[in-house]
């Protein structure tokens, strides 16, 4: 028996395929999580050394000294939290693409008035430090809403873990992650299958 030989159509077909994938942005909300998966964002940890919630979200942040308009935010959710030694404060979720874009509400709040809003924290990509943001308030009261923190464009399109880390003594916002992965089109030249139902 011979071996058989690739058909020189269809690994054209193949290639073409391959060249002309679209590239799909899907979103990863601090609250509802991932709109193409349903995964949601882990927080660590729920509780602090003082018996507190460490992560907050506009509908638990009532007695908060920083409260970001939840209208201003994407789907009117975001989710804050203070670093404070020796909580490790993260937010991690997984993602499948060859980019990775961090969006958080930045704050202002003058450092007179002794309310910590200093920004400052790292982003680990499969558990490795790929990038970091720092902000400090410029002293006017305002929000800057949409704001892009970290972005990376040249991974692998395979599985991905991200971590935000917040260092010691600082602040963070987050509000929601974008991913891009490569889809490939589902051709209309592709035959149909025929089924036959015999009694």
């Amino acid at each position: 028996m011979r071996p058989r030989t690739p058909r020189p159509f269809l690994t054209f077909i193949l290639l073409t395929q391959i060249s002309n994938a679209v590239l799909v942005n899907q979103t990863i909300d601090d609250g509802l999580g991932d709109s193409l998966t349903g995964s949601k964002v882990q927080y660590s940890p729920s509780v602090g050394r003082g018996c507190g919630l460490v992560w907050k979200s506009q509908d638990t942040c009532g007695d908060c000294a920083i409260t970001p308009d939840r209208t201003e935010a994407r789907n009117n959710t975001w989710s804050s939290a203070i670093a404070l030694s020796p909580d490790n404060v993260t937010a991690t979720f997984p993602f499948q693409g060859t980019a990775i874009y961090i969006y958080f509400v930045i704050p202002n709040i003058p450092a007179s008035t002794g309310i910590r809003s200093i920004v400052d924290c790292d982003f680990l990509v499969d558990g490795r430090i790929a990038g970091s943001y720092t902000h400090i308030s410029d002293g006017s009261f305002r929000f800057q809403y949409n704001t892009l923190v970290y972005a990376n464009i040249g991974l692998s399109d395979s599985s991905h873990t991200l971590m935000i880390q917040a260092k010691n003594n600082s602040f963070m916002i987050f509000d929601y992650a974008q991913y891009t992965f490569a889809r490939l089109p589902i051709p209309s030249y592709l035959p149909q299958a025929n089924v036959l139902i015999q009694d």
